[in-house]
């Protein structure tokens, strides 16, 4: 096998390159218990890219070199995976992901998927207002644990689901923060002042 994440490990960083893993068996990484939260990760190869048994993934970027043979990522039991940006194709088998757990991902791909709960991403341009309806620049806003900077017309984009996405803002100017706990941010949907302090306005 390539890399191993088991109990009470924790892997960050910027790019991780995991191992082939062997063409019939292994996976790239395997998280057995462990978190893995990585910008960039590259796999190539291996039977299984991803294996989560049991744990957490959380990544910006997922790049495959070569085609895994059985599934790009396998999910079993209660595990989670969040990926931003996933390829379109991950396997040469029947699924690029397959298993019990939950799949949040994004793709300009269309990827073969059979996880028990899975729901894809939608990069979505939010602006953030203070109550007068000014943009706010170089706000921090946070969804599904991905981070950006409005720039100075206070827009940014974030990686949103249809169904809804909490998201955090805070003005490092001010030192003001707001949620939006009681609002579901979704797409084609105007979020207006009442929903939060410095409430994001606009499509989603």
């Amino acid at each position: 096998e390539g890399i191993r994440c088991e109990s009470e490990c924790s892997i960050t960083g910027g790019h991780l390159i995991a191992g082939d893993g062997g063409r019939n068996t292994g996976s790239g990484i395997t998280i057995e218990g462990g978190t893995v939260t990585i910008d960039t990760l590259d796999t190539s190869a291996s039977d299984v890219g991803i294996d989560v048994a049991d744990g957490y993934v959380h990544l910006v970027e997922w790049n495959v070199d070569m085609a895994h043979r059985s599934y790009g990522i396998e999910l079993s039991n209660d595990a989670n995976a969040i990926i931003r940006d996933m390829p379109g194709y991950t396997s040469s088998g029947a699924y690029d992901g397959f298993g019990d757990g939950t799949l949040l991902w994004g793709s300009s791909g269309t990827p073969n998927l059979a996880v028990s709960v899975e729901e894809q991403f939608t990069e979505s341009t939010i602006t953030v207002t203070d109550l007068v309806g000014a943009s706010i620049g170089g706000a921090s806003v946070q969804a599904h644990g991905f981070s950006e900077i409005t720039n100075p017309s206070g827009d940014a984009t974030l990686p949103l689901l249809t169904s809804g996405s909490f998201v955090e803002a805070e003005d490092p100017a001010s030192g003001m923060g707001s949620s939006a706990t009681d609002c579901h941010c979704s797409r084609n949907r105007r979020l207006d002042n009442p929903c939060w302090s410095g409430c994001p306005i606009g499509q989603w």
